[in-house]
């Protein structure tokens, strides 16, 4: 065994005492016999499963075999496939044991990194099926009829899924402001000669990519059906600027149809608006000369770096809610925060509340934003997201718990996703239906003692 690669070592019949071990430069070498080998190989969380293993294999002479973490010669951690054997005298009773183990540390790597990338897999298509469900209750809100909500609805998924298009052809790493432009304004046959885009170059990431489409979505779609690209003489200019750490997109329509006041606040106006003030921006709309105007100021950090449940087991998906049931005006008149990175979804939970009578403060897409609105608000509940940009929401959770305001997590990932110390909390996962929604409004504003009992799981 001395010229194989795996690390070699000899046990006493109860494991109190290491022997011999050869590490191979994997592990350090033990030479002379030793009661502390638990303590200096194995890490302090794998010390009780092997020790429960080792009691079982010496209970029953079988071979002790497992996997588990230690401490490498560099002092880093690692991963080894062990397995030991009993030796037996002429009696059947323990003499020794003798043990082989190899590194699997990479293989480990692998196995963590592709459990690491199915979750996050995981994460975005639930938070994209939330988004589109998101698009479909908030196009069937603003919508007088089907044929009207099939055309509105299908429309804002083609615009996604041209953003998502354009996303895969680099790779998900972002897109070109122009050539989101490009691709969202081709919305009928208007003619390039119609619509004048001047801009310097300005990359956006993933997330922010898709928020700028289905805003020129919007814009565009709005301007064809009722502004300048209504009629055959009106003209759009969309020009954008970089200054003060600040990016400034304007969009101006001119010798378009008359616009009737007072202007309505559809989803289109209500989404633009969300989305820029979601990420310390401005979107101011007017009208000058006859045209419709919108002033978009997003700060360059969200532009380019981060633009950024009840259990819904099957029995509940299979026998939804109904009004009845929910007792909808228990959340009338309450203010609840809502932390979620993505505008979109922020923009359909505020909705659903507001049209029930409730309050929203918000929303929060970062962790210090998150952490600002919960210093400077009255809030009786909170919806929270379990990842905000990349960032874990323990200390947004924490926070909560301080001022005592209940709180449930909503997010795209499994329960466990969720901080540790806030694995039992209660959980709506994405996509959820609006009953859903509400019924969890509900239990945070009707059900205040688990604030208290997250407290005291929290100071175990």
């Amino acid at each position: 065994m001395s010229d194989s690669s795996d690390v070699v070592y000899r046990m006493s019949p109860d494991w109190r005492e290491m022997r011999y071990l050869q590490g191979k430069d994997f592990i350090a070498d033990t030479d002379n016999p030793s009661e502390s080998w638990l303590q200096r190989y194995i890490h302090p969380d794998d010390q009780e499963m092997i020790t429960t293993a080792v009691t079982i294999a010496i209970a029953n002479k079988t071979v002790f075999e497992l996997e588990h973490r230690v401490i490498r010669v560099d002092g880093s951690l690692g991963w080894t496939h062990s397995r030991a054997i009993p030796i037996l005298d002429g009696n059947g009773e323990i003499v020794e044991w003798f043990g082989a183990a190899h590194d699997v540390s990479d293989r480990k790597q692998s196995e963590q990194t592709q459990q690491l990338l199915l979750n996050e897999l995981n994460h975005r298509v639930k938070n994209t099926l939330a988004s589109v469900h998101a698009i479909a209750q908030q196009t069937l809100r603003t919508s007088p009829d089907p044929s009207a909500f099939a055309t509105g609805f299908s429309g804002r998924l083609q615009a996604l899924s041209r953003v998502h298009t354009l996303l895969t052809s680099s790779n998900w790493e972002g897109a070109e402001l122009h050539a989101i432009v490009r691709d969202q304004l081709s919305i009928g046959a208007t003619g390039d000669d119609r619509i004048t885009v001047i801009g310097p170059p300005a990359r956006l990431n993933p997330q922010a990519s898709q928020h700028m489409a289905m805003i020129l979505h919007e814009l565009g779609t709005n301007s064809l059906k009722y502004g300048a690209l209504s009629n055959a003489t009106g003209l759009v200019s969309l020009g954008w600027s970089l200054r003060d750490a600040r990016l400034h997109l304007d969009w101006r329509e001119k010798a378009g149809p008359p616009i009737k006041t007072p202007l309505g606040r559809g989803f289109g106006t209500r989404f633009i608006e969300t989305v820029a003030k979601g990420e310390g921006g401005t979107a101011m709309m007017s009208i000058e000369d006859g045209g419709l105007n919108w002033e978009i100021v997003l700060p360059l950090a969200s532009a380019n770096a981060s633009f950024a449940s009840s259990s819904n087991s099957p029995a509940d998906r299979a026998h939804p809610e109904t009004a009845t049931q929910i007792q909808l005006p228990t959340i009338s008149g309450k203010t609840f925060a809502i932390i979620e990175d993505e505008p979109l979804i922020a923009f359909n939970i505020a909705s659903i509340l507001e049209q029930e009578g409730a309050r929203v403060a918000g929303p929060a897409l970062s962790v210090t934003d998150a952490l600002r609105l919960i210093e400077v608000s009255e809030l009786d509940g909170a919806l929270l997201d379990a990842n905000l940009r990349g960032d874990g929401v323990g200390d947004v959770a924490a926070a909560l718990i301080r001022r005592n305001i209940p709180f449930a997590f909503v997010t795209g990932y499994g329960r466990e996703a969720l901080p540790a110390k806030f694995a039992s909390a209660r959980l709506l996962t994405k996509p959820f239906t609006e009953q859903q929604l509400l019924k969890t409004a509900i239990e945070i504003v009707d059900q205040d003692d688990s604030v208290l009992r997250y407290r005291a799981s929290g100071r175990e």
